[in-house]
């Protein structure tokens, strides 16, 4: 396993080369094709993972339509608090957006890592913090913002996380569906399309085989209601 890689995933930061042997050495590799599920709703909690190289989607099932929740990318932790939790029961399902490698680390090791590691174990708590503030926050632009301005700021956040450049261009690397893009905003699917194509009127973005071109990445990130 690539020592620059567990160094530079922030649970880890500040472990020296030894630990960090150490720490790796707990996790194992598994590879997923595109399209495969990785976990299912109510399945028991028992391994967490981190992602080196491909995209996550976490979603949540009703009435037997999938609703995309969240995306993971490369150093990404994820099925982490269920596996600490004494529910020990998946909340949501997650499945490979495109082919994956991850390392996955079952309860008891986990357990014992953050028990020996009293760094990883606070890092540990504050992603978790972190996490809880941007739910409280996304909860929060659902009561008092739009639809256009959660698709901005939802556009904003992936472009930050997923972003990348070529040749000038500047995009998110991900294909989304206008039903996912929907989903992480919490409107109507037309709803989302109607904001999508207003954006790419007003050349904020552009759209083609559903990957996202930002052409203005200023206006996504620095966008507060009534811009």
């Amino acid at each position: 396993m690539e020592d620059s890689f567990w160094a530079e995933i922030p649970l880890f930061q500040g472990l020296s080369p030894e630990e960090i042997g150490t720490v790796c050495g707990l996790f194992t590799r598994k590879a997923y094709s595109k399209g495969k599920l990785i976990f299912a709703e109510s399945d028991p909690g028992a391994n967490a993972y981190v992602i080196h190289t491909g995209i996550l989607r976490v979603f949540a099932t009703t009435k037997g339509r999938e609703h995309t929740v969240d995306l993971f990318g490369k150093g990404d932790f994820f099925g982490d608090l269920e596996v600490i939790h004494p529910s020990n029961i998946r909340l949501l399902s997650a499945v490979a957006m495109s082919d994956m490698v991850v390392f996955e680390i079952r309860r008891e090791p986990f357990e014992r890592l953050l028990a020996d590691y009293p760094a990883v174990n606070n890092r540990f708590l504050l992603l978790q913090m972190d996490r809880l503030i941007l739910s409280n926050r996304m909860l929060h632009e659902m009561k008092i913002y739009d639809a256009r301005a959660r698709t901005i700021f939802t556009l904003g956040r992936l472009y930050q996380r997923f972003g990348a450049q070529e040749q000038g261009r500047h995009y998110i690397d991900l294909r989304l569906t206008h039903q996912q893009v929907a989903d992480m905003i919490g409107t109507l699917r037309e709803t989302t399309t109607l904001v999508l194509k207003d954006l790419q009127d007003h050349r904020i973005i552009d759209i083609r085989q559903q990957q996202i071109t930002v052409l203005d990445p200023g206006y996504l990130l620095e966008y507060r209601q009534g811009d």
